[in-house]
């Protein structure tokens, strides 16, 4: 008996099983390993058994019976039976016809994001949509879609919205918890329309600080960023030509400010040009409660409160207070501009040093403010180059 056991082929083996009388339902728990008593059958042993069964068990079709495992939570029974296993919020069913039924309009959000994750087709939005972001309790490897699963970084939130997400219309909204976080670098998002805002917790609650480098950054042509609820803090230690600073908008990149303490020291530096807010042919505006105050200015550092370059726009649309030790509180060249916006927002403050700079074609707009709209102890001007100070 035993030799035709280990010989026979799969039809063989079901016919000398059935005459040992051991039936289909035994035999599956062997092959599972669930069966615990051990038998000898013709001198041979659960074991070997267990092995040849696994060797020899065909595989279920239409017209016969067997055992398939088909991924997980999918396989077909002894009895030849389709057993499906399925979690709530994931949008499959099984009708009374037996037809297997998947809708995508009822996944959850922790699976649509799962699913998002493993393929590299943007999500459009059909709603305004937040994403979380906690220092203290997130990880990067979350979803991101709830507090309870935020990420760790706020980069994660940026770089996994502009890999996967099209906005189509909507806003994203990082929410980011109190804490410190590091530089952000914005990045170019799939949209149709729509703009990713990053909503820290509060001034002195949510905090950006970063060491010889810029709080916010920007890649060129990365869209449009809503930022506020931060205290952002640089602290430029190095003597060379890096530009560092608070908030620094390139080409093609709009930076939308709001309830912001922006803050610039300078304990050791030598920086050939420094600015809290820098556009360098982007566009920055600036909205309601932001302050900015630059401490520390060292001999040989040219720093400034806004500083608008190569085509860039800075606009003031609310009132503003800048404090502290500039060399110029506002520097417009190269065709740039800074104006002031409709509102007739004021700037508050006490600074000393130069009120305003302009050259290369550049365009200061005080609407109406006059030559002492920037504060400053040193008066501003004059205008060189082509610049224009209106």
């Amino acid at each position: 008996m035993a030799t035709d056991i280990l010989t026979c082929n799969d039809i063989q083996l079901e016919e000398e099983l059935e005459l040992l009388e051991i039936n289909l339902a035994k035999i599956d728990k062997w092959v599972n390993g669930t069966e615990t008593e051990t038998v000898k059958l013709g001198g041979v042993d659960t074991d070997t058994i267990r092995k040849l069964v696994k060797t020899y068990w065909r595989t279920a079709t239409k017209s016969r019976l067997g055992v398939v495992q088909i991924g997980d939570g999918l396989n077909i029974t002894v009895a030849g039976l389709l057993s499906v296993a399925y979690a709530a919020g994931s949008g499959i069913s099984l009708n009374d016809k037996g037809e297997l039924t998947i809708d995508p309009s009822a996944w959850s959000e922790e699976l649509t994001a799962k699913i998002m994750s493993q393929i590299r087709v943007p999500f459009w939005l059909s709603k305004n949509t937040t994403w979380y972001v906690n220092a203290a309790t997130g990880s990067d490897n979350n979803s991101g879609l709830t507090p309870a699963t935020a990420f760790k970084t706020i980069q994660k939130a940026i770089s996994y919205i502009c890999d996967n997400i099209n906005l189509s219309g909507y806003n994203a909204t990082i929410s980011v918890s109190a804490g410190t976080y590091s530089i952000i670098t914005t990045r170019k998002y799939n949209s149709s329309g729509g703009i990713i805002r990053i909503a820290g917790s509060g001034k002195d609650i949510s905090f950006i600080t970063v060491s010889n480098s810029r709080c916010i950054n920007s890649e060129n042509n990365s869209g449009t960023y809503d930022i506020s609820g931060f205290t952002l803090e640089e602290t430029t230690t190095l003597s060379q030509s890096s530009i560092y600073g608070c908030v620094y908008s390139e080409s093609g990149v709009s930076i939308i400010l709001s309830d912001l303490k922006c803050i610039q020291n300078e304990p050791n530096a030598s920086i050939a040009s420094q600015a809290i807010v820098r556009s360098n042919g982007g566009s920055v505006s600036i909205g309601q409660n932001v302050e900015m105050i630059a401490n520390g200015l060292s001999s040989g550092s040219n720093l400034y409160a806004l500083f608008s370059n190569n085509r860039g726009t800075i606009n003031v649309e609310r009132d503003l207070s800048i404090n502290g030790t500039l060399n110029t509180t506002a520097s417009a060249t190269n065709v740039s501009i800074i104006q002031r916006g409709a509102n007739l927002p004021v700037i508050t403050g006490t600074v000393t040093g130069k009120r305003w700079s302009v050259s290369a074609n550049a365009i200061i707009r005080s609407n109406g403010g006059g030559e002492n709209y920037f504060p400053g102890s040193i008066a501003g001007g004059p205008p060189t180059s082509g610049g224009q100070y209106l």
